[in-house]
Order: structure tokens, then sequence, then C-alpha cells
């Protein structure tokens, strides 16, 4: 079986807080994961595969890392320092906020000055909006920033 591929970009990636790398990577259509660290990776780190094991071993910066496999023991558990996303009101929003010690949100809504109504966002979500409009342009592009 032969894939075509379409493309080819140089991506930065991090594993734990200690490694950070920049590869060329090829682009190819999967469904499986968003990167594979393939044989020339493993080549340029000096990258130690342990089959018995299933773990990979190498030094950066005089660190020892060690790449283990998900465990299929741990199921459906959360574990506590995984991002998680979820798409939620803005009452569960604010109620989540609340139990945790810090958020990442992304607030979308649609412009209704216009019309004389819509949705009011709570004063809570307005202030903390005002606060980082910096953050926010005015307009949006329609396009994908350079590579």
């Amino acid at each position: 079986m032969e894939i075509a591929v379409s493309e080819m970009c140089r991506v930065t990636f991090s594993i734990g807080k200690s490694y950070v790398c920049e590869v060329l990577c090829d682009v190819l259509d999967m469904d499986i994961c968003h990167l594979i660290l393939g044989r020339p990776w493993q080549f340029d780190v000096g990258a130690i595969h342990d089959g018995h094991e299933n773990t990979y071993n190498f030094e950066w910066k005089q660190r020892k890392i060690r790449l283990l496999p998900c465990s299929t023991s741990d199921g459906d558990k959360e574990l506590p320092d995984k991002s998680t996303m979820f798409v939620v009101t803005c009452q569960s929003l604010i109620n989540s906020w609340k139990e945790s010690s810090w958020m990442l949100a992304l607030v979308a809504s649609t412009n209704h000055a216009d019309e004389g109504g819509g949705a009011k966002i709570p004063t809570t979500v307005r202030d903390i909006l005002q606060c980082y409009k910096e953050v926010w342009p005015a307009a949006l592009p329609n396009e994908l920033p350079p590579l």
C-alpha cells in the first residue's frame, strides 16, 4: 500500500516540560494520531527502543527521558494533569471556574449590538473579556497563518 505525501512542514512539539524539538514532517492523511515520531527523529536523538516494555529512552540536555505507552488498565480515568476541552454553557463555565485552580476558556458569541438585544453576557464574563480585550482582534482573518 502506498500513501502519498501531500506536503512537508516544520512542527515544534514538546514532551513534558523539559524537551522541546522542531522536526520536518511529512503531511499525511491520518485518523490515528497527530504526530508520529519516526526513524529519523529516533536516530537524531539517539532513542533506544525496548521492545519488551514498548518504551523509548534517550538523553536530552543531561536529562534522561523515557516515553511510556498509554496504560490500558487506566480505562477512562481522567489524569489530573491532562488537558481537556469541553463545550459548555456560560453558567457551567462560571461554576467550573470556581471549582478549578486554573482554566483556559474561549468564549464565542455573536455581536447583537445592532439587533437591539440577543443573549446577555453575565457581568463576570463581561469583566474578564474587558480585562483581556487586547487578546482578541477586532476582525479575524479568513486564512491560516503562514508556516
